[in-house]
């Protein structure tokens, strides 16, 4: 086990009166940081908490094992197989992101409803190898749930989230029947007292269970205390970032997080967690660094900071974290919103270190809105709403000062002529010297802002059609894949569609043929998790391919359902009408019909658990997967369907 490195995280709500006699308390500056400073000890950290005036987001019900500080700081798959398959599509090349559902080729892993279960596939025909619940090694009263998968060449990963609980019991005597005159209900007439039982949570932790990716056994775990935020793989090095809560009210409890692997235990000291001075305090930040090699090891790195993180980051140099909060100022009786951006860059060894930090106004959509090209961090922004809406694009570069020490340095911003009055940013993608924005109100202006030069970027071109895209993929060098929304002409939502941009000419963006659209019927909706989750699409550029899972209402004067299909789309940028066509419509509903036939009447399966999750290639086989079952077609024989297995 390696020594843990400890650094310290920021915050990022500011607090709005320097009259409310914030940081007291002298920082120790960190000489190697710049920005940093580090903490002397339990009583410097009571006292910049104390000096806070609103700590609203520290919880009063968390529970530590161990009895205090001064006891505390006393401790310190299968074989291989040559083949071509669909990976989860990840916002930066060479940067993995945890998904339900994974394959290496020679198996596909699931995990739902935290059963974990591999099936090995051969040309479509499947076995199924695992099908297990996994239960959270907490001897305690607790609930873990399971999420995300990860795997390289010797683990599969497991990431969750879990809970301990408590329960009380609340004893209720009935009312006097003979005082009210009344009878009790025959429920209770042949007892006085009832029982209320109350749940409440206790202390969260951040569960990483390894198992062996050869045999499936379970080889090693680590905890986390806190609430998991996300995650990254690079090569194999996991990266988790979580949130630990921090109570202070009782002297005896430590407040400082913890890393335990196997039966092991570590807690930083003080001095290993540093802060950003004149920021608010409501918790720590852990970056969590898991080292996936023949021997498994773990280092945490400890910042003092927010109450919680807007968006993540991570490319192949460092995470970074940016986050805004509304602060309300009484003197002025307005709101203002602030924005904190903090980058940790990874050594040589994958090990974290500070990377600087800087600020900026409005918020960030999501990761899309972030993005390091060579030595230089941008990201768009929104601040306010309606016609206060202003949208930004700031450029950072990462660099160091005189000393050698990381530094995120403010280059250049442009905040005039992205989006019309009222539009507000909708998505937005990063690709090299370009960055692609949807905004909208009530028609979608999508933009090609020119980054060659970060000192100086310019809105080139622009594009206006219905609706708004949600998410946009480079489909090559020269074209954007958009998934989004089709909107009337008042900007109301009438369905989902997909369109095909040429950015080629940066000059003058142009739609490709027509959109492929999937209208509502009356009073109906459609729904698709990739709008909102980038992992659910398949992309396969090599087969010229994409693909997602849509849900649809149904009415009839008789009935009303919901309907699942999973549509995979070919991707012609030479046919200018159409250029994108659906190859397969495809669903499991078929499915759901014949188990229904197979069931005792008191046993009852439900139809939400047959709409398909996620769909991949494993060399010119088609799977699906939904939580029941697992079909494979043969893609060269119109999909013909070769088998399928139950989960």
């Amino acid at each position: 086990m390696k020594k843990l490195y400890l650094f310290l995280s920021i915050s990022l709500l500011s607090i709005f009166l320097s009259s409310c006699g914030m940081n007291r308390v002298n920082p120790l500056l960190d000489d190697n940081n710049v920005g940093l400073a580090s903490l002397r000890d339990y009583d410097e950290l009571k006292s910049l908490i104390d000096d806070q005036e609103s700590n609203y987001y520290l919880s009063p019900f968390l529970r530590f094992d161990e009895a205090g500080i001064a006891e505390s700081m006393e401790d310190g798959g299968g074989d291989e197989k040559n083949s071509s398959f669909t990976e989860t599509n990840v916002q930066v090349t060479g940067v993995d992101e945890g998904d339900r559902i994974k394959t290496d080729g020679n198996r596909i892993y699931t995990i739902s409803d935290n059963k974990l279960v591999v099936v090995e596939v051969n040309d479509g025909i499947m076995t199924l190898v695992l099908s297990e619940t996994i239960e959270g090694s907490n001897e305690e009263a607790s609930y873990t749930y399971y999420s995300e998968l990860y795997l390289n060449d010797n683990y599969l990963i497991v990431i969750g989230q879990r809970y301990d609980y408590n329960l009380y019991t609340f004893e209720n005597t009935l009312y006097d029947e003979e005082a009210s005159g009344e009878k009790s209900s025959d429920e209770f007439s042949d007892t006085e007292d009832y029982y209320i039982d109350w749940y409440y949570w206790g202390s969260p932790e951040t569960v990483v269970e390894i198992f062996s990716i050869q045999t499936l056994e379970k080889i090693d775990d680590v905890t986390i205390s806190g609430y998991y935020l996300t995650s990254r793989m690079i090569d194999d090095v996991l990266y988790l970032i979580s949130n630990h809560d921090l109570y202070i009210y009782n002297d005896e409890i430590d407040p400082r997080p913890r890393l335990n692997q196997n039966e092991n235990t570590y807690i930083p000291d003080f001095e290993d967690i540093k802060y950003i001075p004149e920021s608010e305090y409501q918790n720590f930040t852990v970056l969590t660094t898991v080292h996936l090699d023949n021997e498994i090891s773990s280092d945490i790195n400890v910042f003092l900071g927010p109450a919680s993180w807007g968006q993540t980051y991570v490319s192949k140099e460092g995470i970074y974290l940016a986050s805004n909060t509304y602060n309300y100022n009484e003197l002025t009786n307005s709101w203002s919103s602030e924005g904190l951006l903090v980058s940790y860059l990874f050594d040589e060894n994958g090990l974290i270190t500070f990377g600087g930090k800087a600020n900026y106004e409005g918020t960030v959509l999501n990761q899309f809105s972030l993005d390091r090209h060579e030595q230089y961090f941008r990201m768009v922004t929104t601040e306010g709403w309606g016609e206060d809406a202003i949208n930004r694009l700031y450029i950072f570069e990462q660099t160091v000062d005189s000393e050698d020490r990381n530094i995120l340095n403010f280059i250049s911003e442009l905040d005039k002529g992205i989006g019309k009055p009222n539009e507000t940013i909708r998505s937005a993608r990063f690709n090299e010297d370009i960055v692609t924005v949807v905004t909208f109100e009530q028609t979608d202006p999508l933009y090609i802002i020119d980054l060659s030069d970060p000192y100086n970027p310019k809105i080139t071109s622009e594009i206006e059609v219905t609706g708004f895209g949600t998410y946009q993929h480079p489909w090559g060098d020269n074209f954007l894949l958009v998934i989004g929304y089709e909107t009337s002409d008042e900007g109301r939502i009438i369905g989902l569609k997909v369109s095909l941009f040429d950015t080629s000419d940066g000059d003058n963006i142009t739609q490709v043929g027509e959109s492929v659209r999937f209208i509502n019927e009356n009073n109906a909706w459609s729904y698709s998790e990739a709008l909102f989750n980038h992992k659910a699409i398949l992309i396969d550029m090599d087969r010229n391919l994409f693909g997602f899972s849509i849900n649809n209402s149904i009415y009839s004067e008789t009935s009303y359902m919901i309907k699942n299909n999973y549509y995979l789309f070919e991707i012609n940028v030479d046919d200018k009408e159409s250029p994108i066509t659906i190859k397969s419509e495809l669903s499991h509903f078929d499915f759901y019909l014949n188990s229904l036939e197979n069931i005792d009447n008191q046993e009852y399966i439900s139809y939400y658990n047959y709409f398909i999750n996620r769909g991949l290639f494993i060399d010119n086989t088609y799977y699906l997967i939904s939580d029941e079952i697992i079909t494979s077609y043969n893609s060269l024989n119109d999909f013909e369907l070769i088998e399928f297995i139950d989960i």
